[in-house]
């Protein structure tokens, strides 16, 4: 029986065989339910009218908006409408091309290109299925974003966004691509090798409470992955809520904010299947922070291992926790203004970034548990 090793070899040097078809099968099949896009031309058109003046805003010959999942093409046009920027979508199911193409030739070739990839396959790994070079498909969804495109770690050269990118996320892929983002953004590479790129997401309402959510030691909601969002990305809600959009438009007031909800009505699977869950989304905006520009990608992966590691014990006296790893701690943090009767679980991200960037000075930190965990 073949082994892994062998079926890639043989995937390798069997071009259009049915091997390969197999694992076209399998690529479809995985991702059928995981991509959704808009619907609803009157939502995009609110939404594009409400950016426009960002969707050109310091935009130069090599800037691109990117599009994931467009479907029909529903948004991809009212951003073409909005904007003198170059599109790049992103569409892997064959049966949208047509709809793609016909907005091709009406806004011209340089300003729209489509790519019969899934740029999200980032996050998700799918690329290897299809057996696909990560630096190849790197180069593909990124290249052209200026004239010299390299695998630079210089992230200093790019203060500018080179690219927004423009997606609906699913209940199911939601949480995959925005811990995705998370892991490229610390490690500088894929979204942000090439600078400090911006997000329009519609996100499930369920994930977003996750993103907003508050200390608490049993608070569920409350995580690694909610610290290391609120650290690393500005939020800013984009409130679509309007009087000429009644078809399921509505507000609710999440952690003693007003956002404005869509419901699943708007959406669609672009395999052309029904959307059927109730999950309302929020329309964010996601932007790295300034400060992760001027730090070092060493630095800033300690930090997410540093989080992750020490919510582990989150029921755990913080104070305690870090005196027993690191002694002598506790004047200094108590000097910084973390109370000594907070957990783990209580401390919000600043405190918890304040920490780590004391500890994480000290001679010792090399030999912790979180240098060692990576």
């Amino acid at each position: 029986m073949m082994n892994k090793t062998l079926l890639k070899v043989a995937a390798n040097h069997m071009n259009g065989s049915k091997l390969q078809q197999e694992l076209l099968k399998s690529y479809l099949r995985k991702t059928s339910n995981q991509f959704i896009c808009l619907k609803n031309p009157k939502v995009a058109e609110k939404f594009c009218k409400k950016i426009s003046n960002e969707l050109d805003c310091d935009f130069n010959a090599n800037s691109y908006l990117f599009e994931a999942s467009p479907g029909y093409g529903i948004l991809t046009e009212q951003l073409l409408k909005h904007s003198n920027g170059k599109i790049r979508v992103f569409e892997h199911v064959s049966k949208r091309r047509p709809h793609l193409e016909t907005l091709c030739q009406k806004y011209g070739n340089n300003r729209m290109e489509i790519i019969d990839k899934q740029i999200l396959d980032f996050a998700s790994g799918n690329y290897r299925l299809l057996d696909l070079d990560r630096e190849d498909f790197f180069r593909l969804c990124f290249g052209g974003l200026n004239n010299n495109w390299s695998f630079s770690t210089n992230h200093n050269q790019q203060p500018q966004p080179a690219f927004r990118l423009f997606t609906a996320l699913s209940p199911f892929f939601a949480r995959e691509l925005l811990t995705y983002l998370i892991y490229s953004i610390v490690r500088f590479e894929s979204f942000f090798e090439s600078g400090p790129n911006e997000f329009y997401l519609f996100v499930p309402i369920s994930m977003y409470k996750m993103m907003v959510s508050k200390p608490s030691r049993n608070l569920h909601l409350y995580t690694a992955f909610t610290i290391h969002m609120n650290t690393l990305f500005e939020r800013y809600e984009i409130n679509l809520h309007s009087s000429e959009l009644k078809n399921g438009i509505d507000n609710i007031k999440i952690e003693n904010r007003h956002c404005s909800i869509i419901s699943s009505a708007n959406f669609a699977y672009t395999n052309d299947r029904k959307f059927k869950s109730k999950e309302a989304f929020i329309l964010i905006k996601l932007k790295p922070k300034p400060f992760i520009n001027q730090m070092e990608a060493d630095f800033l992966i300690d930090y997410v291992v540093f989080v992750k590691q020490s919510f582990m014990k989150r029921t755990n006296n913080a104070i305690k926790y870090y005196e027993k790893l690191f002694p002598g701690c506790t004047i200094d943090l108590i000097g910084l203004g973390i109370s000594y009767h907070k957990t783990l679980g209580d401390l919000t991200s600043d405190e918890m970034f304040q920490i780590f960037s004391h500890v994480h000075k000290l001679p010792h930190y090399k030999n912790s548990i979180f240098k060692n965990d990576h």
